[in-house]
């Protein structure tokens, strides 16, 4: 599966392993489609119906890896969110 930022916070475009029986995923060492970086991607994993919508409160599946970046080496960034509610006022 193709990890993806769209370059927002990182450039990076990974290809990961996932297990979609245990809805878990992670990379060891990929390297970025838009850079000349790698990442360490641990912790991979969808969690359903846990969280809520920011504001419309309607239950929605969560996501959370963490991943550590070879031009940062030692540092563990964190990355959660949420699948999009549908909801306008929960789009941002």
């Amino acid at each position: 599966m193709w990890l993806d930022d769209q370059e927002h916070l990182w450039p990076f475009k990974f290809k990961i392993d996932v297990d979609p029986g245990a809805k878990t995923f992670a990379a060891a060492n990929a390297p970025s489609s838009y850079s000349n970086i790698t990442v360490k991607l641990n912790k991979g994993k969808i969690m359903d119906k846990v969280t809520k919508g920011p504001v419309s409160l309607v239950v929605t599946d969560s996501i959370y890896f963490e991943a550590e970046f070879s031009d940062d080496p030692g540092t563990t960034y964190q990355f959660s969110g949420y699948k999009r509610t549908r909801w306008p006022e929960d789009d941002h």
